[in-house]
């Protein structure tokens, strides 16, 4: 805990461990076969949408920019109204990839509705199995440190999150990297237009 007698280099210190506690206990409570899971859903999927609400929308949208990069497939939409829309669209087996770390709230229960109702597959990134969210998502990645109730999304949290998308990332392009290679050299070869 920081406390207001810390100086700057042992708030930095504290931070440090908090954010490397966060990342061991995502690895540790992360499965193989989820992760293994979320892949095969992630693969045959038409479409993937990523998705979370209030401070795990940044990590939905970093999600899709890092998948983004290796499949046309990946989306994100911000506008709690838009991401009902695109839901509503689903075709049957497109995946949801949804960020939430209660995975018990209002948004993600409305959501979860539109996409059984669609045949929409979930993948559910969280802190608690038995949330009400899990008991209906196809594959649980589950990541995070102990928060308070009042920590509204942690940066440990988000940490965590970044991590599993990174592992799942990694499992993707394994399973086709010339896929992965050739849209990314495409993206490299575009995003250089860019620069000075």
């Amino acid at each position: 805990e920081i406390t207001e007698g810390d100086s700057a280099a042992a708030v930095m210190g504290k931070v440090l461990s908090a954010v490397q506690d966060a990342l061991n206990n995502a690895y540790h409570m992360l499965s193989e076969q989820e992760i293994i899971r979320a892949a095969d859903l992630l693969r045959r999927a038409g479409q993937v949408v990523c998705l979370g609400q209030g401070n795990h929308s940044v990590v939905a949208l970093a999600a899709w920019a890092q998948f983004s990069t290796t499949s046309p497939k990946f989306k994100t939409i911000q506008d709690s109204h838009m991401q009902t829309v695109v839901l509503s669209t689903l075709a049957e087996g497109d995946a949801v990839l949804y960020f939430s770390y209660s995975g018990a709230t209002h948004e993600l229960l409305e959501a979860v509705e539109v996409i059984r109702n669609r045949g929409g597959k979930l993948i559910l990134v969280t802190r608690y199995p038995n949330s009400p969210a899990s008991a209906y998502a196809d594959a649980v990645l589950l990541c995070g440190p102990n928060e308070q109730p009042f920590q509204f999304g942690s940066t440990s949290a988000l940490i965590a999150q970044l991590y599993v998308v990174e592992a799942l990332l990694s499992e993707f392009i394994r399973r086709d990297p010339e896929e992965a290679e050739q849209n990314r050299r495409s993206v490299g070869k575009a995003l250089t237009q860019k620069c000075v």
